[in-house]
């Protein structure tokens, strides 16, 4: 839809415009999809690993730090659980 009003097109079969919209679709399926993905699995593999456990421990210092703040203060022994059973509640509803 987008590339028939980049190429002045009012209408979805128009025959002369279908070779154009049909290269222009295919680079940026390439430059958007294709080549990064190629680039992450080949030349940014290294990255990847680092980013992916960089972003990992990150996720897990935020739960721990929204955790601290949302759970109600209990004592007790209990206390662990009731904080583990709020916590699979939570997911289980999001």
């Amino acid at each position: 839809m987008l590339l028939q009003y980049a190429f002045c097109s009012r209408t979805v079969n128009d025959a002369s415009r279908s070779l154009k919209s049909y290269l222009a679709s295919l680079a940026l399926d390439y430059v958007f999809i294709v080549l990064p993905t190629l680039l992450v699995f080949t030349v940014l593999a290294e990255w990847l690993y680092e980013c992916t456990i960089g972003l990992f421990l990150l996720t897990i210092f935020c739960t721990a730090i929204k955790r601290t703040y949302c759970l109600p203060y209990t004592e007790g022994p209990n206390a662990a659980r009731a904080s583990i059973a709020y916590h699979a509640i939570w997911f289980l509803l999001k």
